[in-house]
């Protein structure tokens, strides 16, 4: 039997990923203060580079610019695991000039 998948093993990966393409782990800014920070019109301000989840109807999706750019279609938590668990993979055999390393390459 599978184990079950939680948001929490799901929200590792993620932030894994974030911490890896250099954008902050939560999806809004906050102030030195650790307030969250809010533009002209009152709306809290993201931080466009994060990847974030945007959960409904019974499944998830990977979204960048807090929900606004989807960057995958909905899926059930197990897919989105297997998809991000494959992106940290992949993103840890690739070295900064964007060549495959070689032990990867085996």
């Amino acid at each position: 039997m599978a184990s079950r998948i939680t948001a929490r093993d799901i929200e590792h990966y993620l932030a894994l990923l974030n911490k890896a393409i250099g954008a902050p782990t939560e999806v809004y800014r906050r102030d030195d203060s650790g307030e969250y920070v809010r533009g002209e019109d009152n709306r809290l301000v993201q931080n466009p580079k994060t990847l974030c989840l945007d959960w409904a109807y019974g499944g998830v999706r990977l979204c960048s610019e807090a929900g606004a750019r989807e960057l995958s279609g909905r899926m059930t938590k197990r897919e989105m695991y297997q998809m991000l668990s494959a992106m940290w993979s992949l993103l840890r055999h690739i070295d900064p000039d964007g060549t495959m390393r070689e032990e990867a390459s085996r």
